[in-house]
């Protein structure tokens, strides 16, 4: 849903740039623990998928880009 709205309009994708930190948040969120920001939380994060799957963040790189 994100990158259809990030990537459809110029509108959209300008407001999530500039009323939120979309890009470091969803650069953290595809980080997972190897995130900078991970480094400086006192307990690990939790990792989506575990270690038989990672989820496809094709996506959120999209929406990055």
């Amino acid at each position: 849903m994100l990158s259809d709205i990030g990537t459809d309009d110029k509108y959209h994708a300008t407001l999530l740039i500039e009323k939120f930190d979309v890009v470091t948040d969803l650069c953290d969120f595809m980080l997972q623990q190897k995130s900078p920001k991970a480094s400086a939380e006192e307990d690990p994060r939790v990792e989506m998928g575990g270690s038989a799957s990672k989820p496809g963040f094709g996506p959120l790189i999209t929406l990055v880009s």
